[in-house]
């Protein structure tokens, strides 16, 4: 009988869906740009922190509260940044998970032996203080270092303001 393999219990089991390349390509660049910078830096300071482009990257919507064609919106978003960065995104459908920008990454209870999905959910100003100013959105990613590698976003989080997005929506585009 072979010894258990003992691991973080905050970490999934390594390896999940894992290819040996990427999976996607990003688009060409056409310009290069100056006007962002990156949040998270590795070690170097050098080399910025990223999702693995050899692992999809699971997304989750909380419905409650939806505007009529908010998950078009959604889906939309999630392709365009698809095809500018090459990243797989995949679906799993709706949660009941309430929003937290201090949400576990790893809920093998809820999502199962694997990192959480994103998150993505539609807030009101009650729900989070900083909606009842000019903010529409507000998201983060969370990081971790795996025994062998650099340190990669493994989930994040998204929320949308349901009723700006309700308005954005109704606003002609010309």
């Amino acid at each position: 009988m072979s010894a258990p393999v003992l691991r973080k219990t905050n970490f999934p089991t390594p390896g999940y869906e894992e290819s040996l390349k990427p999976l996607g390509m990003p688009e060409t660049l056409v310009t290069i740009s100056n006007s962002y910078r990156f949040i998270e830096y590795q070690s170097d300071n050098a080399t910025p922190v990223a999702y693995d482009p050899c692992r999809p990257i699971h997304f989750v919507i909380r419905p409650q509260g939806e505007p009529v064609g908010g998950e078009q919106i959604v889906m939309d978003a999630i392709s365009r940044v698809s095809q500018a960065t090459g990243l797989l995104f995949i679906y799993d459908g709706t949660t009941t998970e309430t929003p937290s920008f201090q949400r576990s990454a790893y809920q093998p209870g809820r999502y199962g032996d694997h990192w959480a999905p994103v998150l993505i959910s539609w807030v009101t100003p009650q729900e989070n203080p900083d909606f009842a100013a000019g903010v529409a959105g507000k998201s983060g990613s969370m990081a971790m270092i795996p025994a062998n590698g650099p340190k990669i976003y493994v989930t994040g989080i998204v929320e949308l303001d349901a009723m700006k997005m309700t308005n954005m929506l109704r606003t002609p585009v010309n």
